[in-house]
């Protein structure tokens, strides 16, 4: 940047280039001057010495010839004289100016003059004669000549030295003359420029709403912008003192700020209307910058962005369907909770999810499972006590940390309000759904960590969900080694190869009227090389819930439809229909029927030798697209079967309009059946009340009714009596491979295994 003594150093540069310059200028002058006065003496004495010659010349030629030459010199032109004394005084380039007849009439009269003797000695040929008075003239005039041509020449040589340092000179004195206005015209332009920074920074300072300040070693305040009066009142910022008294209860806190510099912090400060803002306060120490001199502290206003960033916070930790608490909040909430702890005390998180929340969803679609979780959660929250923490894991599954128990009996009593509170109907838009919730209960003393916490909670929900749900679990050790072994099932059956490890029984369907052969139900065995023989009690269950059933119940599709094409004219089974049981996922699958199809017709299979097993709770649901696909299926002549009919809580009349060919009634509606029965021997093979008005029923539907589970000779002669028609059980045959199946007919039933009803 520029002193302020800059604009008074540049003159002197200028004037000492002018001096020069014109000192050299005037030496020049001076010196061609006395060039030319001595080169005007060198002509006044040539002058001179010509004239004394021609006085002497006419002299000789008035003593030698008389008046008769002397008239003739007279009568002589100028010139003819003038170039004759020229040439008599020693220049013979005389001539060269005068015409043919001056030049000849001079050198005539030259040597008239030289034959009479006219002609100075000095200048005749031959030896000189005696000295003269004349002849002392004449050297006299000739030395004085050469001297003033002398002093001439070097008069001359002086002054060309002269012009050429005066050029020099002034060259020089021009360049420095230039030079410093060039420079002083940059030195303007850098401190104008420098000023309209000033300026414009001062003008940016003063707009920005940030505040500046400056503060000397003292502590007095010697800079501020005037965006400081927008926030503060001026006399508060007097000083370090002032601007620390501002923030209240953090005043020590600022004041050892202001003296660290590079440091910063988030402070309220009071503003001059009396609110209480969040400002960033940066220190720069500049104490030994010249242009400052002190401390640089910027005060930025931050109130919005600490607002907006606790917001954001806030809204981390919340829900927005429910508005409770998240996930996010459980770490927090479990180490508050453990370090308030009374011995003898402990905490209880309790996990809970609604059972058939995906049907709501699928039926009444994202809008009502939505508003159902909202309803949920207010009557959650009636329900929890003010120090317990209610929370939203995801999607239906909440939690309740329960901050300090007695014991398990308190922790499953608070389960048991959540289950009553739960009990009313949900009104979703006028459709009034009945929901249930599975709980699982966790205790701790305060060892376990979140992560340990919701793992134990979720197993022991696991449980309560593979028990049938809607009830409480509370967490046991040997929980967890049951879901070890079900995590472990689940990576074997992820990796398992399908056509080495799986294998597809059959079982007959016969027709108790005589034993005909109506179907095969293709039944699925895993031998797995990890864990050997799996029952799919076990593994069936578990690959629904992980999804693994969609590729595995494809590979069942494919083998099947396989043997059905093996099974073909000339084989004991070439009309046989087999039975394969599909999941609702699998129907879902929007490649389902179109693949089974295409696969038949490129086998050659008939469509009427398939049949379809599908859960009860698939077709009661109603979900209108995979009805629709089953719908498809009958079209093209795969005949449709209703599994499992009497595990569940449907009817017969609720199976009216719906896409069935089949309804096989479980065997646990046997067992209970039977066990409804006086248990005498006169009673047990008669026929069943309940079991006759079911298959009147069915009857009356023209639906065909299979009884499974048919083990004994007792329940064989009680469903024949009853009505029933077709059967299956370990009583006709134990399921087997496709290459022993003849012989197990032959030996259990002793018929033609290739009868069919």
């Amino acid at each position: 940047m520029m002193t302020d003594d800059a604009p008074t150093n540049r003159w002197w540069p200028t004037f000492l280039a002018v001096l020069a310059v014109l000192a050299s200028m005037g030496l020049v002058g001076y010196t061609i001057n006395e060039a030319r006065e001595e080169r005007h003496a060198a002509m006044d004495a040539a002058e001179l010495r010509t004239s004394a010659l021609i006085v002497r010349t006419a002299d000789g030629v008035r003593r030698s010839t008389g008046a008769r030459y002397e008239n003739r010199l007279e009568s002589a032109t100028t010139a003819v004289a003038d170039a004759a004394i020229a040439i008599a005084s020693g220049n013979s380039d005389a001539l060269h100016g005068l015409t043919a007849t001056e030049a000849s009439r001079a050198q005539q009269m030259l040597a008239e003059l030289g034959h009479r003797g006219a002609m100075p000695a000095a200048y005749r040929l031959g030896p000189p004669g005696p000295p003269s008075d004349d002849d002392d003239l004449d050297r006299l005039l000739a030395r004085s000549v050469e001297r003033s041509r002398a002093s001439a020449r070097k008069a001359e040589r002086v002054a060309l030295w002269s012009l050429l340092a005066g050029a020099a000179v002034a060259i020089g004195g021009g360049a420095a003359l230039v030079r410093s206005r060039t420079r002083w015209a940059f030195q303007r332009t850098q401190t104008e420029l420098s000023l309209s920074t000033a300026r414009r920074l001062e003008a940016l300072l003063n707009d920005s709403s940030d505040v500046v300040l400056v503060f000397a070693t003292s502590g007095e305040l010697v800079f501020q912008t005037t965006s400081a009066c927008r926030h503060f009142d001026p006399a508060q910022l007097a000083s370090e003192s002032g601007l620390c008294a501002l923030a209240g209860s953090s005043t020590s806190a600022l004041a050892e700020q202001l003296h660290s510099s590079g440091s910063g912090g988030l402070y309220r400060l009071r503003c001059s209307d009396g609110s209480l803002r969040w400002f960033d306060v940066r220190v720069t120490d500049l104490s030994d910058e010249p242009e400052v001199g002190g401390r640089l502290v910027t005060i930025r206003d931050a109130h919005r962005e600490v607002e907006l960033r606790s917001e954001l916070e806030t809204q981390a930790m919340i829900d927005s369907l429910t508005n409770l608490p998240n996930r996010r909040v459980i770490d927090p909430t479990l180490e508050l909770v453990s370090r308030a702890l009374d011995p003898g005390r402990l905490i209880a998180m309790l996990m809970l999810d609604l059972d058939g929340f995906k049907e709501v969803n699928d039926s009444l679609g994202h809008a009502s499972g939505d508003e159902l979780l909202r309803q949920m959660a207010n009557r959650l929250a009636s329900v929890v006590r003010s120090g317990d923490t209610l929370v939203r894991l995801g999607g239906d599954e909440f939690a309740v940390v329960l901050a300090a128990v007695a014991d398990e009996a308190e922790a499953v009593a608070a389960a048991g309000r959540i289950h009553h509170v739960l009990r009313a109907p949900f009104d979703l838009d006028g459709h009034l759904e009945s929901t249930k919730a599975s709980i699982g209960i966790v205790l701790s003393d305060g060892r376990f960590g979140s992560a340990d916490l919701l793992r134990m909670a979720d197993i022991a929900l696991y449980e309560s969900k593979r028990l049938g749900g809607g009830r409480t679990v509370v967490f046991d050790p040997a929980l967890e080694e049951a879901v070890s072994a079900v995590a472990t099932m689940n990576r074997a059956l992820r990796d398992a190869d399908y056509d080495s490890e799986f294998e597809l029984f059959f079982q007959p369907i016969v027709a108790t009227a005589h034993g005909n052969l109506f179907a095969l139900e293709a039944l699925l065995r895993w031998n797995s090389p990890m864990l050997g023989p799996v029952s799919p009690t076990a593994f069936i269950p578990l690959a629904e819930r992980t999804g693994a059933i969609i590729p595995l119940g494809d590979w069942v599709a494919r083998r099947v439809v396989s043997q059905l094409s093996e099974w073909g004219p000339g084989t004991p089974f070439a009309e046989v229909a087999i039975s394969m049981n599909v999941s609702a996922r699998q129907v879902a699958q929007a490649g389902f029927v179109g693949g089974l199809l295409d696969r038949m017709v490129l086998q050659g299979v008939d469509p009427r030798r398939l049949i379809v097993e599908v859960t009860e709770s698939i077709m009661i649901n109603e979900n209108r697209e995979i009805i629709e696909r089953l719908e498809e299926l009958r079209r093209a002549g795969v005949r449709i079967a209703v599994d499992d009919f009497g595990s569940g809580y449907s009817n017969l009349g609720q199976l009216l309009g719906l896409p069935l060919d089949l309804i096989k009634v479980d065997r646990t509606l046997l067992l209970t059946l039977q066990r409804m029965r006086p248990q005498d021997e006169a009673c047990s093979e008669g026929s069943c009340a309940i079991m006759q008005a079911i298959v009147s029923i069915a009857g009356a539907l023209g639906i065909p009714l299979v009884v499974e589970g048919v083990e004994n000779a007792e329940q064989w002669k009680s469903v024949v009596a009853s009505g029933v028609h077709l059967v299956q059980g370990y009583l006709v045959a134990r399921p087997c491979a496709a290459q022993d199946l003849i012989e197990q007919l032959g030996v259990m039933l002793e018929l033609p295994a290739n009868s069919l009803v």
